[in-house]
């Protein structure tokens, strides 16, 4: 299995670049972000390329965390829509991502929707011709309420309407099974749009050998269904994080 360390969520007592760093020191070679926008994308290139680190994936970002904003993409204002889409692609471009994570936000009027599948389309003409693959993801209502894309369906039946083999779901186990449960039947129905999987312990979001969810069943049902990609460590650890990596190895089937 290819796994790649979340760097939201760990070693975040680190700067961007050390963290990077740590994470190749841990045996990773692939890394994912959440918001690194506060560190120049010449010098995260600078990084990853000195630590033969692929980047995987970035979000778009946020707004105003303390305002309670979680992604612009459906936001009314189109202008700051498009700043944030900007902004994350040129982020990639430099860094050499793979992926964007686009996230719509909290918009629950009658036209967020639409505004969502606007700006999607948009991502795709502005980088036609490229290998830049976006994602998007269900979040569930528990951890962040009001959100947009609330269901794995929604986000698919999204995927279809745009058919463009660069848009692509976001598999988040710790989401998707607070939401739907039943693991393995949504990634076989979902595999042929599930561009990237992330994993973290549910319901507490702790190390993925933990809680309820057999982690190393469903990686061995994902690679069964041909999966191919990254498995993101998207979760919080609950020990010191070079030792709290190290349960990916009981994950392997």
């Amino acid at each position: 299995m290819k796994w790649s360390a979340n760097l939201g969520f760990l070693w975040q007592s680190l700067e961007l670049p050390s963290s990077i760093e740590q994470a190749a020191k841990a045996g990773f070679n692939a890394v994912e972000f959440h918001w690194p926008y506060q560190y120049s994308s010449e010098l995260i290139a600078e990084t990853l390329s000195k630590h033969q680190i692929e980047l995987v994936s970035l979000n778009t970002p946020p707004g105003r965390l303390n305002q309670g904003e979680f992604g612009l993409l459906a936001h009314s204002s189109q202008e700051l829509a498009r700043s944030s889409l900007d902004q994350a692609i040129a982020y990639a471009q430099v860094t050499h991502c793979k992926q964007i994570h686009l996230m719509p936000g909290k918009f629950q009027d009658e036209q967020a929707l639409a505004r969502f599948e606007a700006n999607i389309r948009t991502a795709l003409e502005v980088t036609e011709g490229s290998e830049l693959t976006f994602l998007i993801e269900p979040l569930n209502s528990f951890d962040v309420d009001g959100y947009l894309l609330g269901s794995g369906t929604l986000a698919v039946d999204i995927i279809k309407r745009i058919d463009d083999e660069r848009l692509k779901l976001m598999f988040d186990g710790y989401h998707i099974q607070k939401i739907h449960g039943n693991l393995c039947h949504w990634f076989s129905q979902w595999s042929p749009y599930i561009g990237h999987v992330q994993i973290a312990s549910v319901p507490k979001r702790t190390e993925p050998n933990q809680g309820e969810v057999d982690y190393r069943y469903l990686i061995d049902h994902m690679l069964r269904e041909g999966y191919e990609g990254y498995v993101g460590l998207e979760y919080k650890p609950t020990i010191e994080d070079d030792a709290s990596v190290k349960c990916r190895h009981a994950l392997e089937p």
